[in-house]
């Protein structure tokens, strides 16, 4: 077998930050359609509490599916949390979602300051329900609940404004942002630890 060249392995490295984490050739997001309510399920809060997308009516919201071992979702969330510190004041909820343990994502939380709300996804069931390929995959939802985009892969400053612009609008025609923005330059890096657990970490091959 032929060693892989440097320049493939930059292709690859390079395909992964932009698609996502677990993500194949030839996948396309499916599950909920747009303009279509978020099928409700149940999630868990840091602090024990059940808690559903449907106690999200009445704001748009922003729901992130990441984990603390996906490279995307660690150079995404500088990002949100710039997003959440603006737009938050204004009504628009944001969500990070995550099947890992809380015993796992709470030390990583701490080291970078993360101050978006974690909602806990036990087993990946919201993954299953709404058809997530890889992370990091981005749902907007309207202040009824339905969905108006859709993002799979790392989000940067300008995408994620765009799409907010889509959700504020009302509008569901979902146009994919412009995608030469510069990168954040904040990186985070992997936590350590074996008890992390994750949708793909625990299922690299398979679906979410």
């Amino acid at each position: 077998m032929r060693p892989i060249s440097f320049f493939a392995l930059t292709l690859l490295i390079a395909a992964t930050l932009v698609t996502g984490c677990g993500a194949r050739p030839g996948d396309t997001p499916r599950g909920v359609s747009l303009g279509q309510p978020l099928p409700d399920v149940e999630f868990t809060t840091g602090r024990g509490e059940r808690v559903s997308v449907a106690d999200l009516r009445g704001n748009p919201a922003v729901i992130n599916f990441w984990a603390t071992w996906c490279a995307p979702c660690r150079e995404e969330i500088p990002v949100l949390q710039a997003a959440h510190a603006t737009h938050g004041q204004n009504g628009v909820a944001f969500l990070a979602v995550t099947d890992e343990l809380p015993t796992t994502v709470r030390p990583f939380m701490e080291q970078i300051n993360m101050t978006l709300p974690v909602w806990y996804d036990p087993g990946g069931r919201a993954g299953q329900r709404y058809a997530i390929q890889s992370i990091p995959t981005t749902f907007f939802l309207d202040a009824d609940g339905r969905l108006v985009a859709r993002h799979t892969g790392a989000l940067t400053r300008r995408q994620l404004e765009a799409y907010l612009q889509q959700l504020i609008t009302g509008r569901q025609d979902q146009r994919e942002p412009p995608a030469n923005d510069p990168p954040v330059p904040t990186r985070i890096p992997a936590p350590g630890g074996a008890e992390t657990v994750g949708w793909r970490r625990a299922r690299q091959a398979a679906a979410w």
